[in-house]
């Protein structure tokens, strides 16, 4: 059970797997929780920031080190004055940092971002230094 007692509450959380990637459906069911727990559970912004980091969530599994064998993924959700914030941190190692891409119309991914930049009222994504280069990808709304 995922608890919000105001202003300045965070809620983490490591997803680990000995065997593959971690369970990405954990950790959103984590992220939905904690933003039920800080909105309530009728808010609207509960299905969105579910949404949002789902995308970010198979992002880091996707495209980095946190997809293979003994990956992790950090969570965390912390609600402060007037906004929800959720950081995923990535195992890093990955090819390439978070950005925004043009897909064609046929194409069946790329638009993860582009979910998150049209629901959440800001986003970035902080690198860590060389080689590992872990990604914090982070995204908040306005409560």
């Amino acid at each position: 059970m995922t608890s919000c007692e105001g202003n300045g509450a965070v809620s983490a959380r490591i997803f680990y797997s000995p065997a593959g990637a971690p369970e990405l459906g954990d950790a959103r069911a984590f992220v939905r929780d904690c933003a039920a727990a800080c909105l309530g559970d009728e808010s609207s912004l509960v299905d969105d920031i579910e949404t949002m980091a789902g995308e970010v969530l198979g992002n880091a599994v996707r495209y980095s080190a946190s997809g293979r064998v003994n990956g992790s993924l950090g969570v965390r959700v912390l609600m402060s004055v007037g906004r929800l914030r959720v950081d995923v941190l990535d195992d890093g190692f990955a090819s390439s940092v978070p950005h925004m891409k043009t897909p064609d119309l046929e194409s069946l991914s790329g638009r993860g971002l582009r979910i998150v930049d049209a629901l959440s009222d800001n986003w970035g994504a902080e690198i860590g230094p060389e080689p590992q280069r872990r990604v914090t990808f982070w995204f908040e709304v306005k409560t």
